[in-house]
């Protein structure tokens, strides 16, 4: 997951600002694969982290995972076509891209305190001891 968040990032700024019409074609797919080797890691990490750490209520887990990525995933597309038309490719692209950099300490400061927050858990503490 800390690799995938690093790939994610930089693939969503290699996709923006390779995005004009004089940039040859494989730049911006170059970006999108970056993209989505990045998000399959940290799809799958998390999926993988959410099965070891509630081992007892694992498919409560990932029903929640699932839900409410796919509230976002209704969502985003209420804001993204007007954002991308009215900022810009290269923009549009680089404010989520900075979101996710933004996002890149979490899979780090649950690496270093993830232990002691499961310990805290109702449902996890179980699995820690």
């Amino acid at each position: 997951m800390m690799g995938g968040s690093f790939a994610f990032s930089a693939g969503m700024f290699i996709f923006g600002w390779t995005s004009f019409p004089h940039i040859h074609w494989i730049a911006p797919c170059i970006g999108l694969v970056l993209m989505g080797i990045g998000f399959f890691t940290i799809f799958q990490s998390a999926l993988n982290y959410l099965i070891d750490t509630f081992q007892r209520y694992s498919a409560s887990a990932i029903a929640a995972n699932t839900f409410l990525r796919s509230l976002f995933a209704a969502v985003f597309p209420l804001f993204v076509h007007p954002m991308f038309r009215n900022l810009g490719v290269p923009w549009a692209s680089s404010l989520l891209g900075f979101i996710s950099v933004a996002m890149i300490p979490i899979p780090f400061l649950f690496y270093i305190y993830g232990p002691r927050i499961r310990k805290r858990g109702k449902f996890t503490a179980e699995v820690m001891s």
